[in-house]
């Protein structure tokens, strides 16, 4: 697995045990671990964050700043499926799956690198999360199911549920973008959110979406024949 920033790439592989933090030329660093990796996240700054199994727990996290040192260790109870680095690294949101009433659910946690605990958790989102990006606001869920965002003090500001196949999605800054086919209908969708607490501006897409990315306030949608670029008013 690759995972690029600020000029540096983590280079792992999943189930393995060893990743490495490389420049153009030359290697950073690597690291070796007792259990298995799961999935890591470098920051701009070239922290980073890496989610092993555990004997004990579900899960382990770890985060290491730019030169490799050990600044933060928990052991979760839950499973982490998410990390997104906060400004200058010195925090993180996380993800975090859990059962209710036979569903799966997602919660977020925000964590500062300097203190025990948690600053706040949020309430369960009815999807099963794949990503999590955090900004100034809070943070932006990625599900298997729906997305939404929760605000700055931990609580769900917007939902939304998919209707048919999410095909990928992105966050910058707070700004959203899904993609969503529905094949039966014939139906394909880009969804915009240009922040938590706010409607979705849809975008009806005339063939089969194919991959989505936000950048400079833009929303770049790869359709099966198109590149479009919109913005967030659509």
């Amino acid at each position: 697995m690759l995972c690029v920033s600020g000029g540096k790439t983590l280079i792992y592989e999943s189930s393995g045990d060893d990743l490495s933090v490389e420049e153009a030329e030359n290697v950073i660093y690597e690291k070796e671990f007792d259990n298995n990796i799961l999935f890591a996240r470098i920051s701009p700054d070239g922290s980073i964050g890496v989610v092993t199994t555990s004997d004990n727990y579900n899960c382990e996290l770890m985060i290491y700043d730019k030169k490799g040192t050990l600044v933060y260790e928990r052991k979760c109870m839950e499973l982490v499926s998410g990390l997104s680095f906060l400004a200058e690294s010195k925090g993180c949101v996380i993800t975090y799956l859990a059962a209710e009433n036979g569903k799966l659910i997602t919660s977020v946690q925000k964590l500062d690198f300097s203190q025990d605990g948690e600053i706040w958790t949020s309430p369960g989102m009815n999807t099963v999360g794949l990503e999590v990006y955090g900004y100034d606001g809070g943070a932006f869920v990625l599900g298997m199911e729906a997305c939404g965002y929760v605000d700055g003090n931990g609580q769900i500001s917007s939902y939304y549920s998919y209707d048919g196949d999410m095909k990928g999605g992105y966050s910058s800054n707070g700004q959203s973008a899904i993609i969503i086919n529905n094949d039966d209908r014939r139906k394909y969708i880009a969804a915009l959110f240009s922040g938590g607490g706010t409607e979705p501006v849809i975008i009806d897409l005339e063939e089969p979406a194919v991959d989505v990315t936000v950048s400079d306030g833009l929303a770049y949608v790869l359709t099966e024949g198109h590149m479009m670029a919109y913005d967030f008013n659509g």
